[in-house]
Parts: structure tokens; C-alpha cells; sequence
């Protein structure tokens, strides 16, 4: 294990003392408060925030490559991660380094034990792991600084950690029953608490959702004054075929213009859907008045990686 390995395991195990991820708790303003101490690095850069059930990360680190390969530098926040804990964070496609992590957790200690004493005196409970992670990942963002960030919300929406942010546009992957001992059992409970992202103004690009989520979701974006684009209706996939090492499709944008096709090394009909999604975000951050250039596309979803998703580990043999 290299020294920068050592270094990102001891921030990870600092946090692991923390009230873990099953246990998540329907507050924001705690984090807001955190935020505050280290002068708001979310408000530093712009935001593209993935809310939903399923396809959550597919979509957001296809939406982080075509930026990347439209020369922007990116920040990703995942979550949970797959083998090491620095997969959470990444900077331009690559984990941050222990070096780096460990200097912005570094600067978080005083105001984290500053806020859990503050909590403390008022009786609520001290900042949570994925709390505290949240802002760690804007602080390293801000301190890059990135160009843009696409973060994951990792539990419903409107109460997450990572709505602090001021989303530009809002991603709602499809949404279905999930978490509901937290989130509550019926779709349309569900859907407004993921809906809870959509910020004033914003622009809102939805997989087709099912009517009872659907209903929430407009009528959030009515009370929002934010622009709803629909897969199925603004966005489609007029082709998507099977092809050696991934898939090959036809999308046709927000716009009307249709890509010519293009290929992505990942496997699953599911993912055609996914990267659809992804596309007409990208469009709507750009302003999606003109189609993204063909080669951004193309190169994006070619380089995408998406481990832990009907992932090939090996050829010989087959795994």
C-alpha cells in the first residue's frame, strides 16, 4: 500500500465513526451549516444533480465524460463506491489521490467538531458520514476548481445532503418504490421527495416516469417555474442495437437533430436509456438551443466506464 493509500484510508476510517449511510437522517440545514463554515464551495461552480432509482450512477458518469470531452474539467460524486472509498470523488474521470483528500479533510476537522458541538447543545445528532462526505467532495471540487459537477444525490431528494447545491438542471432517472420505510411507501411520496431537487429557474431533463411520479414531478416544476423535458417526448431513441463489446444507438435530442450512431461500452438495454438521458442533460446544460458537437458524443459515451455494471473483468475466462 503507497503512502497516499494510507492517507485516504485514515480519512475514511475517520468518518466511518460517524452515523453510517443505513441510518440516513431527513435533515439539510445541518449541512448547509458545515458548508457555511468553509465559505460554500458548492455555490462555486455549476451543478448537474441525478435524482431517481434506478441508473442513478450510469447516468451521472456518462453526463461527466461527454463534459470532459467537451474540454471542461469535471467533478463526480458517486456513491457507495466498489473497491476503494476515493471512487466517490473524482477529478476529470480519475479518483482524487490520498494526498489530496487528506488536505481537504484537513480543513474540515475544526468546523466539523465545531457544528457537532453546536448540534450537540441543541440536541440533535452530531454530522453523519454521508454528511460529512458531501461537503468534502464540494470543498475538493471548489479547491481544484472544476468547471462543472455532476453529483448523485444519494438518498430522495429534497432532504439529501447534496441538495445544498443550486442545480442548474436536475436529472430524474426512472423513479420507483425504494427506501420506502424512509421515504414512504407510495410512488407518488416518493417522487415528490426526489422532485426536491429542482431548483427555482432550473431546467429539468426526466426518464419517462410512471403517472403517478410523473404528476409530482410536473407539478413541482410548475411551483419551480423550471423548464421539464421527457424522454419519450422531447428526447427519444430512434435506434439501439446490440454490438461487439457494448451497444450502438441512434438518439435523436431536445433539439429535433439526430446523432448519428454512436457507440458506448456498456451492456444491458437498460443503459441505451440511461445514456439518452444523459445526452439531453448534457444539451440542456449547453443550453440545448444547437445539438452538442458529434465527436463530443461520440467521444464521451466511447471512453464511458460504468464498473459494477455487467462489467468484464476477464477474457480467459469469462467473468
Amino acid at each position: 500500500m503507497t503512502d497516499p493509500q494510507r492517507a485516504a484510508l485514515r480519512v475514511y476510517d475517520e468518518l466511518m465513526t460517524r452515523v453510517g449511510e443505513a441510518h440516513p437522517r431527513p435533515r439539510i440545514e445541518p449541512v448547509r451549516r458545515l458548508a457555511e463554515l468553509v465559505g460554500s464551495p458548492q455555490l462555486s461552480f455549476p451543478v448537474i444533480q441525478v435524482a431517481g432509482t434506478n441508473g442513478k450512477t450510469s447516468t451521472s458518469r456518462a453526463v461527466e465524460s461527454m463534459l470532459r470531452a467537451h474540454g471542461l474539467r469535471t467533478g463526480l460524486f458517486t456513491s457507495p463506491h466498489l473497491v476503494d472509498f476515493t471512487e466517490r470523488f473524482q477529478l476529470d474521470g480519475e479518483p482524487v489521490t490520498g494526498t489530496v483528500l487528506t488536505e481537504a479533510w484537513d480543513e474540515l476537522r475544526l468546523p466539523l467538531q465545531v457544528l457537532d458541538a453546536e448540534l450537540e447543545a441543541e440536541g440533535l445528532g452530531p454530522i453523519t458520514f454521508f454528511e460529512a462526505l458531501v461537503v468534502l467532495a464540494f470543498a475538493l471540487f471548489a479547491d481544484a476548481p472544476v468547471d462543472v459537477a455532476v453529483i448523485e444525490v444519494g438518498m430522495g431528494g429534497e432532504w439529501d445532503a447534496t441538495n445544498i447545491v443550486d442545480a442548474t438542471v436536475a436529472v430524474l432517472t426512472p423513479i420507483d418504490l425504494d427506501h420506502t420505510s424512509v421515504l414512504g411507501s407510495r410512488l407518488a411520496d416518493i417522487a415528490r421527495t426526489k422532485a426536491g431537487i429542482i431548483k427555482s429557474g432550473s431546467v429539468v431533463v426526466s426518464a419517462q416516469q410512471a403517472r403517478e411520479a410523473l404528476g409530482e414531478i410536473v407539478a413541482v416544476c410548475e411551483q419551480q417555474d423550471a423548464r421539464l423535458f421527457l424522454a419519450g417526448r422531447d428526447f427519444v431513441i430512434t435506434e439501439d442495437l446490440m454490438a461487439v463489446g457494448g451497444r450502438q444507438l441512434t438518439v435523436q435530442g431536445l433539439h429535433g437533430h439526430s446523432y448519428d450512431p454512436v457507440f458506448a461500452p456498456v451492456y444491458g438495454s437498460y443503459q441505451s436509456e440511461n445514456l439518452t438521458l444523459a445526452i439531453a442533460a448534457v444539451e440542456a446544460f449547453f443550453g440545448a438551443e444547437r445539438p452538442l458537437p458529434q465527436e463530443v458524443v461520440q467521444q464521451g459515451l466511447g471512453q464511458l466506464t460504468v464498473p459494477g455494471r455487467l462489467q468484464l473483468i476477464d477474457s480467459e475466462p469469462i467473468v
